[in-house]
């Protein structure tokens, strides 16, 4: 192991969120490594405290803009300035003056984040609005090699055009590009761009789950996990059609008012869902968004889905050659009962896992297109 070099990772997440990302394991696995990580927690406006942000539940008032130890060789930063970029409001007048801020974020980094970073071999950057950081980051730090994970098309997150348009001037600069789905390598295909889906924890996977009690309630049980999007025209259709099946939603979610077998369960810790999946018999991946559809091909729920082997649920506007991947229209009460009847009965054993990767491995392909 490296005991020498550090990374720098760049995420909307904080890194003692409930809500486990990529980002997450990746920090695991550089520790794991011997790297030194500094994870950074940006962009964070100080008032998206007043807009009920799930992000302060992990963050002190008192812990802004400071470094403070997680554990050995992780630190964590919460970078919220006063100007952080932001999202598009439908303001007209806040709208224009919005990327006046992008200058002020980009030159105007605390002394004690310049200190933190100034040895860092690696940044790791989410795809969100920090991206601007970019030039900063690439002037003061030549040496230093620059991966972006581009895990969603900006558009999805609707930030300020200006933000697209940084994106789309910088991504064929930076040193590497991963993107999970096919759908965004084409969009980045000027720049050093790779396929590289998500990974796992496979040992969470592995372990002893207890099955969920309510799960002994119904002849089959569907489980969909997610923080948004979900087709609640599908849910509600699925449960009055298949009484004895039981349809699962975990997330922060606000459900319309559904038959007693869909059961929704909030936001959980990332470790309780686990058992969820593991005993479930049809993965869920029921969308429905106008903006980024098909982006979603081989999201983290996907690869999780597939490792448990659990046949997939998907509307027609997701794209994937994974053969467990069954189709459904929207507000289609024939197709979505087809799809419901077709997972039920789908030979799980045939669901090949082989293409799963556990972080470790993920980050050993960075590592290795950047030869560090």
């Amino acid at each position: 192991m490296n005991n020498h070099k550090k990374v720098t990772m760049l995420s909307l997440h904080h890194y003692c969120s409930e809500r486990r990302v990529d980002f997450h394991y990746v920090a695991d696995s550089f520790r794991k490594k011997g790297w030194e990580v500094i994870f950074v927690t940006t962009p964070l406006s100080p008032f998206s405290i007043l807009s009920g942000d799930h992000r302060w539940k992990y963050i002190k008032i008192s812990d802004l803009n400071k470094p403070i130890k997680i554990q050995e060789n992780l630190i964590q930063y919460s970078y919220a300035p006063l100007y952080s970029p932001l999202s598009l409001t439908g303001n007209k007048l806040i709208d224009t003056i919005s990327p006046l801020f992008f200058k002020l974020f980009q030159s105007r980094i605390p002394t004690n984040l310049k200190e933190l970073i100034i040895d860092s071999d690696l940044f790791f950057q989410e795809s969100n609005s920090g991206i601007i950081l970019y030039d900063y980051l690439k002037k003061n730090h030549p040496d230093a090699k620059f991966v972006y994970r581009a895990d969603d098309a900006l558009e999805t997150l609707h930030p300020h055009k200006k933000i697209i348009e940084y994106e789309r001037k910088i991504t064929p600069l930076v040193d590497l590009i991963t993107v999970p789905s096919s759908s965004l390598y084409q969009r980045f295909r000027n720049g050093n761009v790779v396929l590289l889906h998500h990974g796992i924890k496979k040992e969470l996977f592995s372990k002893e789950n207890l099955k969920p009690l309510v799960y002994d309630n119904y002849q089959k049980n569907f489980v969909f996990i997610g923080i948004a999007h979900v087709d609640q025209s599908f849910l509600k259709t699925a449960g009055e059609e298949f009484p004895k099946y039981g349809f699962h939603v975990i997330g922060p979610l606000s459900l319309n008012e559904m038959p007693k077998n869909v059961i929704s369960y909030g936001e959980l810790p990332h470790l309780d869902t686990i058992p969820y999946l593991v005993h479930a018999d049809v993965g869920l991946h029921i969308l429905r968004t106008s903006v980024g559809l098909d982006t979603y091909s081989d999201s983290l729920k996907v690869i999780q889905y597939t490792w448990c082997k659990l046949p997939i649920i998907a509307p027609d506007g997701i794209p994937s050659n994974r053969k467990h991947f069954i189709r459904y229209s929207y507000d289609d009460k024939k197709s979505i009962c087809d799809a419901v009847e077709k997972a039920a009965a789908f030979e799980r054993d045939t669901i090949d896992t082989s293409d799963v990767r556990d972080w470790d491995e993920f980050t050993d392909v960075i590592l290795n297109e950047v030869s560090l």
